[in-house]
């Protein structure tokens, strides 16, 4: 975008250059004495002129009344001693900072601009120019992101009627007085907002006649969506793009003005596919733009699904999906793809916001390499940090051979191998060949290892490139989970896990971790698929201290359960089995964290998608060989009902 003025500050300057030397000759004409200047009006017994004002920054202010508009205008000017003499010799020049404090109106332009006060800069310095600042752009830091999306909601969706739970657009733009159109636009652009009355092509509905382009001027406030790719091209929807346009106009109306101010041929902002990276080049207008694309790019999908909602809503397609015939990861890629058409978005969307909300589980969902699909995998939900994932595209991992000595040598000697697009711990626990006749001599993840990524996959470090200029911190919030084979985006590097040992010692991790692997691998293969056929062998094979069996009187004792009830778990399929019941059954047999897992698995039940199903999680892995009765006594200070009835 050609815009006319670079910044706020220089549009202001070239237009108001003479206010503001009035108003800085008027304030050191009272308080200026030819050595300094003073709280107090002083007469100088010399003449002081004001030369070479220069405006440095400016700072706005909503003044809460309509259009009014406050702004400090920060200002760098000479002050020009002349001497006492008959001829106006200059005696003396310093330079001193000032703010000048303007009130105006800001619509259609800025109006009504005056001066209220000037006051002297003591520090004689002056802040960097902030976009925010200076182009009415709201502060939004990530850590706000989630209660301004819940804002946006109760202003304008809590009287809404839903169909199923798809933003309810229409209805919010009634009350933002704006309208929405189709339009063919560029390629690279997926939205825009007019902010003037503008003549354009867009399509129009006479119903019952087919759709026809049509030519005509749309009023301010008209939100054009691409009508060829909406939001992100496959991965989003048109609702994103929607969204995306209705925070603009909710939050950045102020800054519309002001971009029309600094060039009177803009009318809207689009909105691109791939935004413009920020850089220490740019211009003060093309920082604030940025910022108001990052505000928007990031609420859009929080708006579209709101946190509570979309919890509660991945939580009950959780639940009503379960089958013990499914591994943990199936249940949630399906759980997924349920609440991505409740919300009318991607499963890419569905996806991206889950693990905005803590479900990084979501990351071992919709996986694609090499043009073909990735079976999901599920993971410990603490075993990934932000930006961190087990999956590798091969020519990210060609490309960690070559770079990364440490790396090549672990798959020289074969304790890693590649395997669809993870690089895994090489054991038959955990990979396998592959049976499908199009992936014939591939190596494939196992039943197990797919279950268990954490064991046994690697984890690396993502970020986003494009050019070298894609950066986490803005894409990440909004532009994660791409598709392998947009591998463009995506620069993969090693973690340094396991956990940043030498080659040797990971060597000899890896050789433990084999053979513990082999241990536990057999005992899951021999284990029925059903919950009570998996609990009636773990009682089986446990033994107490004494090295005898465990009995169902011994478990009554260690859980609080029945001994009746503890019987009929062994012997048939209960239906609701509680996430307590199931804990507390593998607390009382110490069951070693895979076991667990599996039992949660089989058990028709899960953790819940919050705070208090990660703790409870996190316990059930920690703390297997505590007493139950102290593992409660740590749920119960949580706030967490006890499992079990200890």
């Amino acid at each position: 975008m050609l815009i006319a003025y670079a910044y706020f500050k220089s549009y202001f300057q070239d237009k108001y250059s003479d206010m503001l030397a009035e108003a800085i000759q008027s304030f050191v004409n009272k308080h200026h004495d030819g050595i300094g200047f003073h709280g107090i009006n002083v007469l100088s017994i010399a003449d002081q002129k004001v030369e070479n004002i220069e405006v440095k920054s400016l700072v706005c202010h909503e003044d809460g009344i309509g259009d009014l508009l406050r702004m400090e205008v920060r200002t760098a000017a000479d002050i020009v001693e002349m001497s006492l003499g008959t001829k106006a010799i200059e005696a003396g020049r310093k330079t001193r900072w000032f703010i000048v404090h303007v009130t105006a109106e800001l619509h259609h332009g800025l109006h009504d601009v005056k001066v209220f006060r000037t006051e002297e800069n003591y520090y004689g310095e002056f802040d960097q120019e902030g976009a925010l600042d200076a182009y009415m752009i709201p502060y939004i830091s990530t850590d706000d992101l989630e209660d301004i999306a819940d804002d946006f909601f109760e202003r304008y969706c809590l009287d809404a009627i839903y169909n199923e739970w798809q933003l309810p657009y229409g209805h919010i733009m009634r009350k933002m007085g704006i309208q929405a159109v189709e339009s063919n636009l560029p390629d690279n652009v997926f939205g825009r907002m007019y902010f003037k009355p503008t003549t354009i092509k867009y399509w129009r509905n006479y119903y019952p006649l087919p759709k026809t382009e049509i030519e005509s001027e749309v009023p301010a406030g008209t939100l054009v969506v691409n009508r060829q790719h909406h939001f992100l091209g496959n991965f989003g929807s048109a609702l994103n793009t929607i969204a995306h346009e209705l925070i603009h106009w909710d939050l950045h109306q102020k800054f519309f003005e002001i971009l029309a101010l600094l060039d009177e041929n803009a009318n809207q902002l689009s909105c691109e596919v791939v935004p413009e990276m920020p850089s220490e080049n740019m211009t003060g207008i093309q920082k604030a733009i940025w910022w108001a694309e990052w505000q928007a790019n990031n609420l859009a999908p929080r708006i579209v699904m709101p946190r509570t909602i979309f919890l509660d809503a991945l939580q009950d397609c959780y639940d009503d999906n379960f089958s013990p015939v499914f591994y943990q990861g199936e249940h949630l890629e399906t759980a997924l793809e349920k609440v991505a058409k409740l919300f009318g978005v991607s499963r890419y969307e569905a996806k991206v916001r889950a693990i905005q909300l803590g479900i990084m589980e979501a990351e071992g969902t919709f996986l694609y390499s090499e043009k073909f699909y990735v079976n999901p995998i599920s993971f410990k939900r603490h075993s990934l940090s932000k930006n961190q994932t087990y999956v590798i595209d091969r020519k990210s991992y060609e490309h960690l051979i070559k770079t990364d000595a440490e790396f090549a040598s672990l798959i020289e000697q074969e304790l890693f191998v590649y395997a669809e697009c993870f690089v895994v711990v090489n054991d038959p626990l955990y990979v396998e060949p592959a049976r499908d006749d199009f992936m014939k001599g591939e190596l494939v993840l196992t039943t197990y290892g797919r279950d268990n990524a954490d064991e046994c996959c690697m984890v690396f470090e993502r970020s986003f490139q494009s050019d070298g200029s894609y950066n986490f911190e803005y894409y990440g919030q909004c532009y994660l989970s791409k598709e392998l084979t947009d591998s463009i985006l995506v620069e993969t590097k090693r973690t340094g896990d396991l956990r940043n040992q030498n080659v040797e010692d990971r060597a000899d991790t890896v050789k433990k971790l084999k053979s513990e692997g082999s241990s536990f691998m057999q005992i899951i293969r021999d284990l029925p698929s059903s919950f009570s056929g998996t609990f009636n062998a773990h009682m089986m094979r446990v033994k107490k201290d004494d090295g005898r069996k465990m009995t169902n009187l011994q478990m009554s004792i260690e859980t609080g359960l029945s001994e009746d009830y503890i019987a009929k778990l062994r012997k048939e399929e209960v239906q609701n089995l509680s996430i307590g019941t199931v804990c507390a059954l593998c607390m009382g047999l110490h069951l070693e964290p895979c076991f667990s897992r599996d039992m949660v698995r089989k058990s028709r039940t899960g953790f819940p998608y919050n705070e208090d199903g990660y703790y409870q999680e996190r316990i059930l892995e920690e703390m297997y060989m505590e007493p139950l009765i102290d593992v409660n006594e740590v749920l119960r200070e949580a706030g967490i009902s006890p499992w079990g009835k200890v």
